[in-house]
Parts: C-alpha cells; structure tokens; sequence
C-alpha cells in the first residue's frame, strides 16, 4: 500500500470522492474503495482543513487509520475504529 500512495502523491492523479457520502457532513476528497456510498477498504481522506487519514475504512468509519496533520505530523490513530491521540 505505501508504494501506492507514494506513486499517487507523485503523480498528483485526480482524487475521487462519492458526492452523497460527502452529503452527509464530510467535505473533503477521497481516494479509494467505496461500497454503498461509503469509502470501504484502503484509502486517503483529505478534509477541508488539510488533514490526511490513510489506511482502512468499514462502512465509512476510520477502522485502521493514520491520521496526519497539516505539517505532516502524526497526529493520532483509529484502532479497530477507536481514536487514539498521539
């Protein structure tokens, strides 16, 4: 996975987002699976204040997910779906 992020990041592709998941409160870009509307799977989450969460989604929630600051930083991970601050 880390080989593709790194290719993404340098090719600076197109991120792709599901725009009725993004409805529902989060504005932001999503780059990965997406099952029912929801990201599912690997991906990247960009939101609207500069953070980035990397790794993987269930049903649309953070399950196993980096999440990193605007000076990119490690800011704190999601953990079988709970938070854990840095």
């Amino acid at each position: 996975m880390e080989f593709c992020i790194l290719v993404l990041l340098i090719m600076n592709l197109f991120f792709v987002y599901d725009a009725d998941y993004c409805k529902e409160g989060l504005s932001g870009n999503w780059l990965g699976d997406i099952r029912n509307k929801k990201p599912h799977g690997d991906g990247i989450y960009f939101d609207e204040h500069g953070y980035k969460f990397v790794g993987e989604w269930k049903n649309g929630f953070a399950w196993n997910v980096k999440l990193y600051g605007t000076g990119g930083g490690l800011g704190g991970v999601y953990v079988n779906g709970k938070y854990i601050p840095k």
